[in-house]
């Protein structure tokens, strides 16, 4: 095995130094006084010596796992490293909820199942929502707070599709795939535009209760009309009719 061979390497190499340099000891007094040929041996023994303890040095970096070299790491320390093991996904079971470093809610998740309210909250400093993310078996919504009511929010359901829009003095406006309604602070819908049946125009005006006051539309003969209430029947030129209807076939 590479690593066997590694600390076998580093034991005999340091085997080698320790004799080295018990002979160096013993020789350098001997080749005191002797011939230029006994320092120029001396000298070569010196040099021996400090290669083996650089070896030694470098091996028992390889051993511990350590790059030799500048910027350079053994081949056979690479191979010997297991291959990286790829981290499994993480899940969490809700309800839960994420906080900041203050311990303040930044956001919560609910498992409920009712009125879309399944998704996640998101909260602002104040400890409010901020905006929210749901879902359900028929469709899911979004919208953004400010307060503590949605202020702009769209949605998906078994009733259809719905655009919310609030406005600053209470009023909201709500859009869905054949009218746009406009509510009153009240919450009654005081004037309403879009269709009926798909195939015509319609438009309602309405007190803030939400009584009808004036209506408009179309009939089936193609004739246009207009409605105001309370209803008045006139036939005289000079009466005050209520109703008002395209003439014409």
């Amino acid at each position: 095995m590479i690593v066997g061979r590694r600390v076998s390497e580093v034991v005999t190499a340091s085997a080698v130094v320790v004799v080295m340099t018990a002979a160096f000891g013993a020789y350098g007094p001997a080749v005191q006084g002797q011939s230029q040929n006994s320092e120029q041996q001396l000298a070569q023994l010196r040099q021996q010596v400090t290669a083996l303890e650089r070896r030694v040095v470098e091996l028992e970096k390889v051993k511990g796992g350590v790059a030799v070299g500048p910027g350079k790491a053994s081949d056979s320390h690479k191979s010997e490293q297991p291959p990286p093991v790829a981290s499994a996904a993480t899940s969490v079971t809700a309800p839960f909820t994420v906080v900041d470093r203050l311990g303040q809610v930044i956001m919560r998740v609910d498992d409920v199942s009712q009125d879309l309210a399944r998704g996640a909250y998101f909260y602002g400093r104040g400890g409010k929502i901020g905006s929210h993310v749901g879902a359900n078996d028929d469709g899911g919504r979004v919208y953004v707070s400010r307060g503590d009511l949605p202020q702009v929010g769209m949605g998906s359901g078994a009733d259809g599709n719905s655009l919310l829009v609030r406005g600053d003095g209470g009023a909201l406006s709500l859009t869905k795939a054949d009218a746009i309604t406009f509510f009153g602070r009240s919450n009654a819908a005081i004037a309403l535009f879009g269709s009926k049946d798909s195939t015509k125009g319609y438009l309602e005006l309405n007190d803030p209760t939400g009584n009808i006051m004036v209506e408009a539309g179309s009939l089936v003969s193609h004739k246009g009309y207009v409605l105001a209430n309370p209803y008045k029947a006139s036939t005289a030129l000079t009466g005050d009719p209520s109703v008002i209807r395209g003439g014409g076939r």
